[in-house]
């Protein structure tokens, strides 16, 4: 039997064993209470974290907005003052067209042409902050303008278009000049006009209408201060070596047209696979289809109801042609042959898919030879 020294000595180190593994019992309860608050500690300090990237995002967000709105408002504002501007003074322009020396005109409407287009330009610049209604509302206006424009040219620099007699007799067939086929044969074209009046009238114009196959060269004399209609052509080479006063190109299908520098505007309309090398102040071009376009154009081309057109500049040379840009009056050194307005196509952030440029390596120069 153990004496009572021992046993107290045996209760004295269970007391001590069971003491230290409640000890280390509570130690690991400790321990995983103190991991799960650190995982909380941990997770909603990321979510704070998120939270705060997030306000931070909205609040970037909110001011790029407003800057935006603040840099729209500005542009606009600057596109109005800008417009507003330079529509006034073409309008003074025309206002002081009046006064001034009559050998000055063509100079002085020219310069407002110019402006006109930069102006067009301007606003075509400018579609990628307005709305689509503002946009075209912007160009009828400029549109409006450039009827104006050429309303008041026409008014002070009238063209002698008729010349009436009281004496009746028959209006005499129009004679175009000598035509050389392309067999080489020549023959003299006539084509009665259509005009019919009880009066003699002498129309200052010249046409060529219903030619076929045939090259057909008008002379310097024989257009001078006449307005030049070519009609129904089919497979024709066509070389007005003068100075038309306007010109009015219809119905012409796989032909060529060289000519010398135009004093007004040209209007091509219903042509197909035609190669037209023109100079002008301004150039319009209706329901025509897969036409290259060699130009000198003082305004800017327009397009309308037409596709597969391309351009690029005038290439002509002939031994009068520096005498005949003086009497057409055009500037030889403005040329917007590049800035072609497509009334078909309001997308003014995006290229027309009805035009382009012709690349260099197409290109080709043009004689009258």
């Amino acid at each position: 039997m153990a004496s009572p020294s021992v046993n107290k000595l045996a209760d004295d180190n269970h007391s001590k064993s069971q003491y230290f593994s409640e000890s280390e019992t509570l130690q690991g309860h400790f321990d995983s209470h103190e991991i799960v608050y650190e995982d909380k500690k941990a997770l909603v300090g990321k979510r704070l974290q998120e939270r705060e990237e997030e306000r931070l995002k909205l609040a970037s967000k909110r001011k790029e907005e407003n800057e935006q709105s603040a840099s729209q408002t500005e542009n606009l504002t600057f596109f109005m003052k800008t417009l507003t501007s330079n529509v006034c003074l073409i309008k003074e322009g025309l206002a002081l067209a009046s006064q001034i020396p009559k050998e000055n005109l063509n100079v002085h409407f020219d310069s407002l042409s110019v402006k006109l287009g930069e102006t067009q330009k301007f606003v075509t610049d400018s579609a990628i902050f307005l709305s689509s209604y503002d946009l075209a509302q912007k160009q009828l206006q400029l549109n409006d303008l450039q009827v104006e424009i050429a309303t008041c040219r026409d008014k002070l620099m009238p063209k002698k278009k008729f010349a009436f007699k009281n004496k009746k007799k028959p209006v005499d067939s129009e004679k175009v000049p000598t035509a050389v086929s392309s067999q080489g044969n020549a023959s003299n074209v006539t084509h009665p006009m259509s005009i019919q009046s009880k009066y003699d009238i002498a129309v200052n114009e010249h046409r060529i209408r219903n030619v076929c196959d045939q090259t057909v060269l008008v002379t310097a004399d024989t257009i001078a201060d006449k307005d030049v209609i070519i009609s129904s052509a089919n497979n024709c080479t066509i070389k007005i070596k003068g100075v038309p006063t306007a010109m009015h190109i219809t119905d012409l299908v796989d032909c060529t047209v060289l000519c010398g520098p135009c004093s007004r505007s040209i209007f091509i309309e219903r042509c197909r696979n035609c190669t037209l090398v023109l100079a002008c102040q301004q150039l319009r071009i209706h329901e025509s289809s897969t036409c290259t376009f060699f130009i000198h154009v003082t305004s800017k081309a327009i397009v309308e109801d037409s596709k597969d057109l391309k351009f690029a500049p005038y290439q002509l040379s002939y031994d009068d042609l520096d005498s005949h840009y003086e009497t057409s009056g055009l500037n030889c050194l403005i040329n917007n042959w590049y800035d072609v307005d497509d009334f078909n196509w309001l997308v003014k952030d995006k290229q027309s898919p009805n035009w382009s440029i012709l690349p260099e390596e197409q290109r080709s120069s043009h004689t009258f030879d």
